[in-house]
């Protein structure tokens, strides 16, 4: 059996200021580096020089790396420190050089010519003062030629819900007028509050990318694919490295299946009236099939009647060919958690009507199954659903994808094997909690017979390599599938399965490429600030999910 969700453990350690509630004790850092993660003192700072090149893109930061206790406010998020390969620094500025060392570009640190204190009350009392009076502080350096950019990537810190006031002074000493301006921000709790507007008012001229990056400064530390997949999704590397990317891309296209849209920068909340009975429902049918004991399925010595319910959406015709998504319950649960039925609906139902009336997902079959065995309570026992979804595979692809798939009417011209795996692109499966294991053991097992994964909240394997490898033996490469993937923060989940997502990006032979879109990768992973392990997350994953696939430009 697979190595099953494993302890991430990190190298790197995160000193953070100012959050949401979360005291921390405070770990002081030997003086000489203190002062040499810090700004310089007036009488020995010198202007800020760019290592210029001929590039059009700017990375300009500020960022204070100082090492203090947690208050509970989210003042001064940024001011945390990364240690990365024994070298202290601040977490906007640990963002803006891997940034930079994936987009190329300029880099400049917005600094001051007055120090900011390095004690945490001082420090925040500071920010506070600042942003009560509005000031301006000088900065140490200028940027001679920003005519030169027509990019600007702009990294800060969120304090008191607010940009610093080094970066006020910053884009007030400018003029940015036809330039894009793309924002990141670092913070406790509240991401980028109203300071992209802000910026937008300050610099009426620029454009205002709406691509932009948000870091928990819980996870700065772990962020590094993220950060890349982010820099890499602005396409700002040089025109040579772009014209050689397109022709690849142009060469390629023809070869791959690209039917879903574009994952969103941020999980989209469901509208609260989405929540009561639409005005074109959909219908919930029960089916029912026969399949084998799972233990013994090859044996096939004790048969079972199992059921599974089906979604098939307002209008659905028989002169239709429609996607179909498997969504698998977690632990604890059965085949009507999720949807409910006919006589009972559950309000994800209302959902999802509600959605595909308002041409947010494009009209679909959802198959909500059950890996219970031979009692309905199985998934009440961890170590019994472990084993149970990792067996699942047999009964999906053998019973009961035929038995949908030859009631309804779908992309499946027959449902022979053959028949099944040339409609894969067609068919996607998903689940939350234990859901999400069965997803993964699907990702490993049945990968001949689906091209889009949504695991959500629940881990397999923190080895990317070993996920891989499972690419590899089941004969597929990177163009043959797609994974969303989403998480809450708060989720106990959370940690392990952000690692595996992590380990998955970071593996070197390409196998996992972190994209927003079909054309460019094929894992993309959305995370909700404050989220728990709970029905309302996974209802708003599978909704977001859902959003993107199978919704591209039609």
């Amino acid at each position: 059996m697979r190595k099953m969700i494993a302890v991430f453990t990190s190298v790197l350690m995160v000193f953070t200021l100012a959050a949401c509630g979360n005291n921390e004790e405070k770990q002081p850092l030997p003086k000489e580096s203190i002062v040499s993660d810090s700004p310089a003192s007036p009488t020995q700072r010198e202007p800020e020089e760019i290592e210029s090149t001929d590039s059009n893109v700017l990375i300009a930061y500020f960022s204070m790396p100082e090492d203090v206790d947690i208050s509970g406010v989210d003042a001064v998020s940024g001011a945390s420190i990364v240690v990365r390969d024994e070298e202290q620094q601040g977490n906007t500025e640990y963002a803006a050089k891997i940034i930079q060392e994936t987009v190329g570009g300029n880099l400049f640190r917005i600094e001051t010519v007055q120090d900011y204190p390095l004690d945490h009350d001082s420090l925040v009392d500071q920010a506070a003062d600042e942003k009560d009076e509005s000031l301006r502080p000088e900065l140490a350096g200028h940027i001679e030629n920003m005519e030169q950019y027509d990019t600007v990537i702009l990294g800060y810190p969120n304090w008191w819900g607010d940009l610093p006031m080094p970066v006020y002074t910053f884009l007030e000493g400018y003029d940015f007028s036809g330039k894009t301006i793309i924002p990141f921000v670092t913070h406790g709790g509240s991401g980028f509050s109203d300071t992209r507007n802000t910026i937008s008012g300050l610099q009426p001229g620029a454009d205002i990318s709406e691509n932009t990056l948000s870091l928990s400064r819980n996870d700065v530390a772990e962020s590094e694919a993220e950060i890349r997949q982010w820099a890499e999704s602005l396409n700002l590397k040089s025109d040579t490295e772009g014209v050689s990317a397109g022709t690849e891309n142009m060469q390629t296209e023809d070869n791959k299946t690209n039917l879903s849209g574009i994952v969103p920068d941020e999980l989209e909340y469901i509208p609260a009236e989405y929540q009561s009975p639409s005005e074109h429902p959909g219908t919930l049918e029960k089916l029912t099939y026969q399949t084998w004991e799972s233990f013994s399925y090859e044996e096939q010595t004790q048969e079972l009647t199992k059921e599974a319910w089906v979604y098939l959406p307002y209008g659905y015709s028989e002169e239709q060919k429609y996607n179909v998504f498997y969504l698998s319950h977690g632990g604890w649960s059965n085949e009507t958690t999720v949807m409910g039925t006919d006589q009972n609906p559950r309000s994800f139902k209302y959902v999802i009507d509600h959605a595909i009336e308002d041409g947010k997902i494009q009209p679909l079959i959802i198959v909500l199954p059950t890996y219970n065995n031979t009692s309905g309570r199985d998934s009440g026992n961890y170590s019994l659903a472990l084993q149970l979804t990792d067996q699942f595979h047999n009964e999906l692809v053998n019973d009961l994808i035929p038995a949908v798939e030859s009631k309804y009417s779908t992309y499946a011209e027959d449902t022979t094997q053959e028949g099944l795996k040339s409609s894969r692109s067609h068919r996607g499966f998903g689940g939350f909690s234990m859901g999400s294991v069965n997803t993964w053991c699907t990702f490993r097992y049945a990968l001949d017979y689906f091209r889009y994964f949504m695991p959500m909240s629940g881990s397999y394997s923190t080895d990317g390599e070993y996920m891989a490898e499972l690419v590899k033996e089941s004969g597929h490469g990177p163009d043959d599938f797609f994974i969303f993937a989403a998480s809450g923060t708060d989720d106990f989940a959370y940690s392990a399965f952000k690692a595996q997502i992590m380990a998955m990006g970071n593996v070197s032979d390409g196998t996992f490429q972190f994209a927003d879109n079909e054309a460019d990768g094929n894992l993309s992973f959305l995370e909700r600030e404050g989220y728990v392990h709970d029905a309302t997350a996974s209802d708003e994953y599978t909704y977001n999910g859902l959003r993107f696939f199978w919704n591209g430009e039609q």
